[in-house]
Formats: C-alpha cells, sequence, structure tokens
C-alpha cells in the first residue's frame, strides 16, 4: 500500500514541477514507507527581496505550528523578506530532519521570509533533500495541500511553492473486491482446464481399439 502512496505521490510531485514553470522552487513533502521525505529542487530569482543578511546556522525541519520547511544539511543562511503567502496550515512542533543532503532551502511561513544558503547567487540551481525517520504527515503537524510564497513582479517574480502530499489509500472495500475478482479469475481457469482435461480422456477411450 506504501508502495502506490509513493508512487502516486511521486506522480502528483512531477506534474507540481512542471506547472511551476522554470525559474520556481518547489517543496515537496510526502511520505515514503515508514518515513517523511521533503525534498526540493529548482532555481530562485531573488531580486526583488530584501536581503537580511546572515542568520547563522540552520537545519532541516519540518515546524508545523509556525508554516515552516527547511530542506537540506545544517549549514549557514542568509535570510531574504518581501514575500507573501500563506500561514497557519500546520499544528505541530518542531521536528529535526534525521539526514539530509544538497544545498538548502527554507520557508518560515509565519515571518514571511525566505533561507538560502549563504552567498547565494540569484538563479543558481538549489537541490537538496532531508529525511524524517518513523514519521508521517499526521505526527509532524502539516496539513495536506499546496502553499505558494511570491515576490516581485515582472521579468523578476518568482515563487516557492511547498506541496504537501497525502495520497489516500485504497479503500478496504475495493482491495476485497479485486482480491476476489483474481480468485474468481483463478478458479475459472481451472475449472477450464479439469474441462479440457475430461473432454481429452473423453476423446481417448472412444478413439480406442
Amino acid at each position: 500500500m506504501k508502495t502506490i502512496n509513493f508512487v502516486a505521490g511521486i506522480t502528483l510531485s512531477l506534474l507540481a514541477s512542471h506547472f511551476e514553470g522554470r525559474g520556481a522552487v518547489v517543496i515537496t513533502v510526502q511520505e515514503v514507507g515508514n518515513d517523511v521525505v521533503a525534498s526540493a529542487s529548482g532555481e530562485l530569482n531573488t531580486t526583488s527581496l530584501t536581503d537580511g543578511g546572515i542568520a547563522g546556522g540552520t537545519s532541516g525541519n519540518i515546524f508545523g505550528s509556525q508554516s515552516q520547511v527547511y530542506v537540506g544539511p545544517t549549514t549557514q543562511v542568509d535570510f531574504f523578506t518581501g514575500l507573501a503567502g500563506p500561514f497557519g496550515w500546520g499544528t505541530g512542533a518542531i521536528s529535526l530532519a534525521s539526514t539530509s543532503s544538497g544545498s538548502f532551502v527554507g520557508i518560515w511561513g509565519a515571518g514571511q521570509t525566505l533561507y538560502l544558503p549563504h552567498g547565494y547567487v540569484s538563479g543558481s540551481a538549489i537541490s537538496a533533500s532531508s529525511t524524517f525517520s518513523g514519521k508521517s504527515i499526521a505526527s509532524l503537524g502539516i496539513t495536506p495541500g499546496s502553499y505558494t510564497y511570491s515576490w516581485g513582479s515582472g521579468a523578476n517574480i518568482d515563487h516557492v511553492t511547498i506541496s504537501v502530499v497525502a495520497v489516500p489509500e485504497i479503500p478496504e472495500t475495493l482491495a476485497v473486491a479485486g482480491g476476489m475478482c483474481l480468485i474468481t479469475a483463478w478458479l475459472n481457469r481451472r475449472h477450464a482446464s479439469r474441462r479440457t482435461s475430461s473432454v481429452s480422456e473423453i476423446s481417448g477411450k472412444s478413439l480406442g481399439p
């Protein structure tokens, strides 16, 4: 069942990435097996943002009640203001990532703040991942949905979209129905095989000496 969820989640993520357009960053948060994986990719135009300077060392985490998702390993980051987006799509306490890799990108929804690696050059590629072992979307206290933080205008418009993916399990009734169909098909094939065998035996006897 988790495999079905994973494949569907990947599909939704790819579709989201396609429609976000070139220049944006998409952060996808989804369950993979018994863990939650947050992955980010894209590039950002920061021309219209205000660079607030160095924010110190920051690591991958999810803080539901702050509408906060940071993706990537512990690193020194710069913070940017001037973006606008939703707040209030989570209730959970802060949860630190078990493992992280890549560069870094983070959104603090409550403070309308973007975090990028120290010295980030506008338009540079961003690719990062953080895994939260033994967690689920529910236990992290975040609400499934798509949340966009945007800024700028004209040629300098850009945005970060956080996509919290929750793919529903296949209903038990459908799972049972599918199982019954497989059993019925197997029984029909077995019955047909027996009928064919019986006809062969009768034909053999009739043609005997």
